[in-house]
């Protein structure tokens, strides 16, 4: 599903990510942990394709798509998304419906079996 490959990114004239490789298939999902400045959100970002954040080399596979040189806008049109430690509050919306906000296809029935079983 997200292959990463060789990614190295520089910001300010500092290298902040070399040569990072990664595969996540499709139902796995991965914790990234280490300490304050070891790159952790500069990789999000770099994922996400956030301004600043474009790789210097390397290659960002999407659901076998390269989306290295994709602007943000489109990359959220594939479904890739960033989940904050601290999430946004908003007034008058449901769980429910903030978690199919960002979903291809809105089914309400294989998100509830989701959060309660787990994906298969």
């Amino acid at each position: 599903m997200l292959r990463i490959q060789d990614l190295t990114l520089k910001r300010r004239g500092r290298t902040i990510l070399r040569k990072i490789n990664l595969t996540v298939k499709a139902g796995e999902i991965y914790g990234i942990l280490g300490p304050n400045g070891a790159g952790k959100s500069s990789l999000a970002y770099a994922i996400m394709g956030c301004d600043g954040y474009q790789s210097n080399e390397g290659k960002i596979i999407f659901e076998g798509q390269e989306i290295t040189n994709l602007p943000i806008w489109q990359r959220a049109k594939l479904g890739i998304t960033l989940a904050w430690q601290e999430p946004a509050r908003f007034e008058g919306i449901t769980v429910e419906d903030y978690l199919l906000l960002g979903a291809k296809e809105k089914n309400r029935l294989e998100l509830e079996e989701i959060l309660t079983e787990g994906p298969s």
